[in-house]
């Protein structure tokens, strides 16, 4: 559980940023040229099958351009180091509890290829949802009458609008948090990644009905614990819900 954990975690800050960036843009330049390339970023982000996304991440980002590891959670070397330092199980998080930067390093490489292929889905989503949100947030009376007194379009856009346009893109990342959990097998198995879809997938295929029973309840804890905290932090992001 914990190495899908730090899975998804990884891949729902990428998918955070990738996504607000992606939405800001096209409500920035709405009906230009960015926003239609964004739309068609979102579009292929969305739709692309996961195990071919990873496949082709593999081939060229790993294999052609050696850039990112192919598989697996660390180097080999820093097995000893990974048992001797294991505090909370995951591993980014103990190599900078114990100041192992090497480890820290090894860890962060191994993450990003399959943390880039479960965050595709979600980015997509929340640069659509946060480009409909922001377009509808910039047309309200205070971004106008801003607008009107001479404010750039920048100000408008990080003062102005992006702050109440947050609350769909915190609802939609806690769902997608509980998603990814629950169907990473595919990524986790394309990368040797030692969590819990590697886990379901195993149980599967050895009819080991309890353990996918287990792994069912998992995910919908994750689902209930991912809502609990955005209900509280979306008064604090938009004021206009503290009522």
């Amino acid at each position: 559980l914990v190495a899908s954990l730090e899975l998804v975690v990884v891949a729902m800050v990428i998918a955070l940023v990738g996504g607000l960036l992606l939405g800001m843009t096209g409500a920035r330049w709405k009906g230009r040229w960015p926003d239609w390339l964004s739309s068609a970023l979102t579009a292929v982000l969305v739709s692309a099958p996961i195990f071919w996304l990873g496949l082709l991440l593999q081939l060229t980002v790993a294999t052609e351009l050696d850039l990112l590891p192919v598989a697996g959670r660390y180097d080999r070397e820093f097995r000893d180091a990974v048992a001797e330092s294991g505090i909370t199980g995951l591993v980014m998080l103990d190599a900078i509890l114990t100041l192992n930067g090497p480890l820290l390093t090894s860890a962060a490489t191994h993450v990003l290829l399959p943390a880039f292929v479960v965050a595709a889905y979600p980015t997509g989503l929340i640069a659509r949802l946060s480009r409909a949100s922001l377009i509808e947030t910039l047309g309200e009376e205070h971004v106008r009458m801003a607008r009107a007194i001479g404010f750039p379009a920048r100000t408008l856009m990080w003062r102005c609008a992006l702050r109440p346009s947050l609350g769909p893109v915190l609802a939609a990342l806690a769902l997608v948090f509980g998603y990814a959990l629950g169907n990473t097998f595919l990524v986790e198995n394309l990368f040797d990644w030692p969590g819990l879809g590697s886990y379901v997938a195993d149980s599967i295929s050895s009819l080991d009905a309890p353990s996918r029973a287990g792994a069912t309840v998992v995910v919908a804890l994750a689902y209930l614990i991912a809502n609990l905290p955005v209900d509280n932090i979306r008064p604090i992001v938009d004021p206009r819900l503290r009522t």
